[in-house]
């Protein structure tokens, strides 16, 4: 029976509404009026403002293409692949820690230092007048772009779920000079100017990420995220110990994998001792400790996250083997156009197209059709399978064979592509939404 002051009370509400022209709605029609927005200005902008994630592009693609014109110039060295390989190792053990802790201090600082990181190692890389110091300087930029690719985090926050997809699309629109038409536009570098004009470039493009990201990017902080705990208190607990397993164990694992072939046979102890002890240690270490060390922690990887095997760790697992072939193909394709078929700067420009413009439109198109075709596990599946296919079938190619060279790995670099984004889309639903950075560094 509805009571009189039940009444009072419901006659209440309908005035304060009309008074304010709004429906008064509960926490629950809050959230689902927030995941059906429409994507507005602000939204947009958001995604857009992520320049920083062009300027990590721009800064790799451009001057990774040409290792044997730098080696030419300031060499010769053995190591010149290490002008490619220290940015890969900087990046992959900076944007899991980058990842975590951004979801715990904010993302702002991190984006700025990350910028201001690669605008460093721009210049020293433009600057030297060896190749060790070319590495040195990639291996900042490797540091700096592994913040930077938390952009995918940073972007997917702004907008409502079911747009995941699209915004990363979107993203890759916006870097389409960097990362589609970075071979390009480094041959005609070098044909035109010197192999230095590649990192200048990425020094502008990191500059000007760092003044958007100052001026426009302001997410909640640390004091919204935390509301009366200091930062002190936070950092004290840390799992420093857990960083350390994972950030070494993914070096060694990652050294081992680099030595390998070259300078060292597969066989040595150089290559076999840091591969076995990363691999331990990421493999049984690293993963014993998250699962016993203790609760007060503010673990690497949130306790539960690993637990959801169908939603996180498999497609992680599909996503690391998938990473292992865009760099190969990303770092090796140019080579070999170099050993097989040209030597004409830019001719090999337009030979990398292959890779660069098939990944990127492999990224648009994967995150475009992400929420529009339904079964995601599906799409997994087919873009894993395929990209296995193609990168088998170029065991095919020899110096007599540049078409096929060319249409094998512009599909293998689609499908690649494909398979990475889709890969990131499922494990950032894999958890929540707190989580995020984790789960996408």
């Amino acid at each position: 029976m509805t009571t009189q002051a039940e009444v009072i009370h419901e006659e209440d509400k309908e005035k304060e509404s009309e008074k304010h022209d709004v429906a008064i709605i509960s926490p629950d029609n809050e959230i689902e009026a927030y995941e059906n927005r429409a994507l507005d200005l602000r939204s947009v902008l958001g995604i857009a403002l992520a320049f920083t994630y062009e300027a990590c592009i721009l800064s790799f693609i451009v001057p990774v293409v040409i290792p044997l014109t730098i080696n030419a110039d300031i060499g010769p060295s053995t190591q010149i692949a290490w002008v490619a390989q220290a940015w890969t190792v900087g990046g992959a053990v900076t944007q899991t820690v980058a990842g975590r802790c951004s979801d715990i201090f904010g993302r702002r600082n991190f984006f700025i230092a990350g910028n201001l990181l690669g605008l460093v190692g721009t210049i020293v890389a433009s600057r030297a007048d060896k190749v060790n110091q070319v590495i040195a300087g990639t291996a900042l930029m490797g540091v700096a772009g592994g913040i930077q690719q938390i952009a995918y985090a940073a972007a997917n926050e702004i907008v409502p779920r079911k747009h995941r997809g699209s915004a990363i699309a979107f993203m890759n629109v916006f870097a389409l000079p960097g990362s589609a038409f970075g071979s390009v536009i480094a041959y005609a570098i070098v044909a035109d100017l010197n192999w230095r004009w590649t990192f200048y470039i990425g020094a502008i493009a990191n500059g000007w990420a760092f003044l958007l990201i100052a001026i426009f990017y302001w997410p909640p902080g640390f004091v919204g995220l935390h509301p009366g705990k200091t930062r002190f208190q936070q950092f004290k607990e840390l799992d420093f110990f857990g960083l350390v397993l994972f950030g070494g164990g993914l070096t060694c694992f990652l050294l081992g994998i680099s030595w390998g072939g070259n300078p060292y046979p597969w066989t040595s102890a150089h290559v076999l001792a840091p591969l076995i002890l990363g691999a331990v240690t990421l493999i049984v270490a690293f993963p014993l400790w998250e699962i016993y060390s203790p609760d007060n922690l503010a673990k690497l990887f949130p306790p539960g996250v690993m637990k959801n095997v169908r939603g996180f760790s498999l497609p992680l697992v599909a996503i690391l083997i998938s990473g292992m072939s865009l760099q190969s193909l990303q770092i090796l394709w140019p080579q070999q156009v170099q050993y097989l078929f040209t030597q004409v700067p830019r001719t090999i420009g337009w030979y990398s197209l292959a890779f660069n413009l098939a990944a990127t439109i492999g990224i648009v198109v994967s995150g475009t059709m992400f929420g529009v075709v339904k079964r995601t596990n599906w799409q997994f599946f087919v873009a894993t399978l395929l990209q296995t296919t193609f990168i088998g079938a170029m065991a095919s190619v020899n110096e007599n064979t540049p078409a096929r060279a060319i249409v094998l790995v512009a599909f293998a670099s689609f499908w690649v592509s494909a398979a990475q984004v889709i890969g990131v889309l499922l494990v950032q639903f894999g958890v929540e939404d707190k989580d995020i950075g984790a789960a996408t560094g």
